[in-house]
């Protein structure tokens, strides 16, 4: 597209971040692509490859082949570049090498570039140390097959690991590849006899790149010190720095994006632009710290990495969007523009039309918090269905009932206007992070704001909008934004026009229906913006418990005694089930059969020391009898619900399918110890007091002689 063709002042730059658009994709070795920042971010990865260049520059012994681990969108690619340019400069080669390669890959159209570069570093004309008189060869895309040789992804793979198994190599080797490639390559090296060698450091390499508690070192990679390797999807991009604490890689991301001088100049609207505005919001002290703390919620609640691509496209769709969603009858607009003609539309567009009705909303809908949270219930169906079709006829239309049917014309059609925006990251957004954070869904007793020194709670809003949207407004308006006043002050006429006294009695309950819709809204609208500023969401008492638990041995005892607990019945014992379905509470304890074990077991906390030679493992784990439990975020909070009074039987599936495969993995292993068998174990049957016990090598029935 035109637009996308050339440099534009944010906010409309911003669109061309997405991981679909030409800023959101790293071509190999095209300096103009791939980099929306303009800048490479400095990852922790960024920084470890050149301390590596540094030190292989001063001649110092480090690997000499490094394999990036990670799946696509990762930074793999741009780390690798970044890491070339490091060396040229370090080298003085002025931009040389980076060009050799760039060479490598600049092929013609309709070919492909072969799957590794090779440079050899003593062919630059500059002083080139001796011991780097090698070849360096650089592997972009280890998925790639090479047609030039007819060869499949991972043959080729497989011939570059039985090269690096030479511990005397002096040739650098650098290659970005996933875990599914790798994957395949084991599975044809075991089924290949001829390649022992390979299988060796291919099953050391798989160790390495996992993020269990007996994960070896992998920078150097145990075992294979001329070997290094780092597994890109375990550490966070929105967690603060691991080294010092500091803010983290997103914080890069979106402090470019926020960047003053990359703006228009002049917006007309001012506040009533939402996409400049979103820029003012995020930039006041503490706002995007809260934002991204929410995003780290959100990998903590789903375990999945936000990626560079996954935060490029986030910070488009939230700031601005896509020009899908610019587009007013049929003609595609800047951000502003459109901005401006919905403010039009508002003001001046055709009386009582829907687009006229749905443009205060539409507006209020783009600032950032309403674009992170931006579900809403259509309220068409049923009782909402009749009230509205009852009321809304003409002996009721005043300015009240028109913007109350408003309201309802917008919510009828939010989810259609919100599903424009496509790809990943807006899937996500709808689907995924609002079910799991949504502020209008936080403890009542969250703080949201600070007023003359007082805090406000969550409580404090729903009562206050309980009583009227007017109360609301008055209590909360002051926080807001313009935008949400606006939308807030038609509501509250709205509200106003709806009391019971206003109708007969057979429509009071129907007015009373869309009375209390519209005020619960508006509670929602408001706790979505005040909530997400201030760094609330659902769940927070749990986010921060399990936080505390895992930087905290003292807590994190008290979730071990928690899940040992719950590994015992009432009486101590563990209970092996025999007749359960796994993974699913008995549906009738009468009909329940389990192994009764004599001995209680063990549950310890596993101690993982921290290490420069790989990433820090996100998750604390559990030795339950030599199996290790990771403690997700899911356990944790079962495990305090159940600590709280939940009973097990409620855990949802997942957990309790976990649990269950504890039980079974430990009951598979501890009915085999012939110790505990001599101890004479019980086999009972649900409340019934018959059992059948193993003694001496038999099995006794006795009845009614339960222990």
């Amino acid at each position: 597209m035109i637009r996308e063709q050339q440099s534009r002042p944010f906010p409309e730059g911003l669109i061309r971040w997405a991981g679909h658009r030409d800023g959101g994709v790293r071509r190999t070795f095209q300096r103009d692509s791939g980099r929306p920042t303009g800048v490479q971010i400095e990852t922790p990865l960024v920084l470890r490859l050149r301390r590596w260049v540094r030190r292989l520059v001063a001649g110092e012994d480090v690997p000499r082949a490094i394999l990036l681990v990670g799946g696509p969108g990762n930074g793999k690619t741009d780390a690798v570049e970044g890491c070339v340019e490091f060396l040229d400069m370090e080298l003085g080669a002025k931009g040389m090498l980076f060009d050799k390669f760039a060479e490598e890959y600049n092929v013609g159209p309709g070919e492909l570039p072969h799957r590794k570069a090779v440079v050899d570093l003593s062919s630059l004309p500059v002083n080139v140390p001796e011991h780097l008189h090698v070849s360096f060869s650089l592997v972009q895309d280890a998925t790639e097959g090479d047609p030039s040789q007819g060869a499949l992804a991972e043959q080729l793979l497989l011939d570059d690991l039985v090269a690096l198994h030479d511990p005397d190599r002096c040739n650098i080797y650098v290659c970005c590849v996933n875990r599914g490639i790798l994957a395949h390559t084991a599975t044809i090296a075991h089924e290949n006899g001829d390649y022992s060698e390979a299988v060796k450091l291919l099953t050391q390499i798989m160790r390495g790149v996992t993020s269990g508690p007996t994960a070896p070192p992998c920078w150097p990679l145990e075992g294979f010190e001329h070997i290094g390797i780092w597994p890109m999807d375990i550490e966070s991009l929105v967690a603060a720095s691991q080294e010092d604490g500091g803010p983290s890689v997103a914080h890069q991301i979106f402090a470019i994006a926020l960047d003053e001088n990359k703006w228009k100049d002049v917006c007309e609207l001012q506040t009533r632009c939402p996409f400049c505005h979103n820029r003012k919001i995020l930039s006041r002290k503490g706002v995007l710290d809260s934002l991204i703390h929410l995003l780290y919620y959100y990998e903590i609640s789903s375990g999945k990495r936000w990626t560079f691509r996954d935060l490029f496209s986030f910070v488009a769709y939230l700031l601005v969007g896509d020009y899908s969603e610019l587009e007013i009858h049929g003609k595609q607009l800047s951000p502003c523009e459109w901005a401006a003609e919905q403010l039009r539309i508002a003001r001046e567009g055709p009386a009582n039309s829907a687009e006229r009705d749905r443009a205060p909303f539409l507006l209020a809908s783009r600032l950032y918090y309403h674009r992170l949270f931006p579900r809403w219930p259509r309220f068409d169906r049923g009782n909402h269905r009749t009230a509205k079709r009852e009321l809304f006829k003409e002996r009721y239309t005043d300015d009240g009932i028109r913007a109350a049917q408003a309201f309802f014309r917008f919510t009828s059609r939010a989810g259609e206007i919100t599903s424009r925006a496509t790809g990943d990251i807006p899937n996500r957004v709808r689907r995924s992070v609002g079910t799991a954070l949504d502020p209008a869904l936080a403890s009542a007793d969250e703080v949201v704001f600070t007023r003359d020194g007082q805090g406000h709670t969550v409580a404090d809003i729903e009562s206050r909008f309980s009583l009227s949207v007017r109360d609301g407004l008055e209590f909360t308006g002051s926080q807001l934004e313009t935008l949400e006043r606006d939308v807030l002050e038609m509501l509250a006429i709205a509200d106003d026009s709806l009391v019971e006294d206003r109708f007969p009695r057979n429509r009071t309950r129907q007015a009373s229906l869309l009375q209390s819709t519209i005020r619960q809204f508006a509670a929602r609208f408001t706790k979505r913006s005040l909530g997400t500023r201030k760094g609330v969401c659902k769940d927070e008492d749990h986010f921060e418990h399990y936080l505390s638990a895992t930087l905290d041995h003292a807590k994190l005892n008290d979730v071990r005694r928690e899940l040992r607990n719950l590994l015992h019945d009432e009486n101590n014992q563990f209970r092996a089930g025999l007749a359960t379905t796994f993974g699913q509470p008995m549906a009738d304890r009468s009909r329940d059969v389990a192994l009764l074990l004599p001995k209680t077991v063990a549950v310890h906390p596993v101690t993982v020391i921290a290490s420069d030679m790989r990433p820090r493992n996100p998750l604390p784990y559990f030795c339950v009898e030599g199996h290790y439990v990771a403690l997700t975020f899911d356990l944790f909070r079962a495990l305090e619900e159940i600590s709280e009074g939940l009973h097990d039987a409620s855990l949802p599936s997942e957990i309790y399918s976990l649990l269950d495969r504890v039980k079974s993995l430990v009951a598979g292993q501890v009915v085999r110890n012939e110790e505990i068998l001599n101890d004479e174990p019980q086999i009972v049957f649900g409340s019934s007091l018959d059992t059948i016990e193993y003694v001496g090598g038999e099995f006794h029935f006795t009845k009614g002689m339960r222990a």
